[in-house]
């Protein structure tokens, strides 16, 4: 089957394009997998969470993991993180509770196309969510530039879901779409 077929075509960030930072930060925490490329910090982190790690399920909790699919149909993750503006090179990661906080205090976050080679082509991309009461990952298609108000189905999100089964994970989808 081709990339197409699996997880969409690959596009460049569709809404409201780059924010400052993302064409030129990776996230230090990123992490490659499948095809060639296998990592396994972000992975590990996911199975330490699933296998019942406090610290994990704690930090999983206080922070949101991105995904995105590349053009070549590699899955990369990332703990969604955030760079001071004044020191390019010190990032963090973006702690949910304290979002508001850090934005006013000269933080920008890096999203989705920072998971990105310098082309910023990309097929599908979400958040992945730990949910500790069914002791599973939720995998979903909300980012703004490659997952939602584009030709994405639900087979899409299920074929990305697939990558990660592959590697021991109990995942979920949740698929959603644009609302007009």
């Amino acid at each position: 089957m081709e990339l197409d077929e699996l997880f969409g075509a690959a596009v460049p960030p569709q809404a409201h394009g780059l924010r400052p930072g993302e064409s030129i930060l990776p996230p230090q925490s990123l992490t490659l997998i499948g095809g060639e490329a296998l990592s396994a910090g972000s992975l590990a982190f996911m199975l330490a969470v699933q296998r019942g790690c406090n610290a994990s399920a704690f930090l999983s909790e206080s922070t949101t993991l991105l995904w995105i699919i590349d053009k070549e149909g590699t899955l990369r993750i990332a703990i969604e993180e955030a760079f001071d503006i004044n020191q390019d090179e010190r990032r963090i990661p973006f702690i949910n509770q304290l979002k508001a906080t850090l934005l006013q205090d000269g933080w920008n976050k890096l999203g989705h196309p920072a998971l990105l080679d310098s082309d910023k082509l990309g097929r599908i991309g979400g958040e992945v969510v730990y949910l500790p009461d069914d002791y599973v990952w939720e995998i979903n298609n909300l980012s703004g530039r490659y997952g939602l108000g584009l030709d994405r189905c639900e087979q899409h999100l299920e074929n990305a879901a697939f990558l990660l089964r592959e590697y021991g994970l109990d995942v979920i989808v949740d698929f959603n779409q644009l609302r007009t």
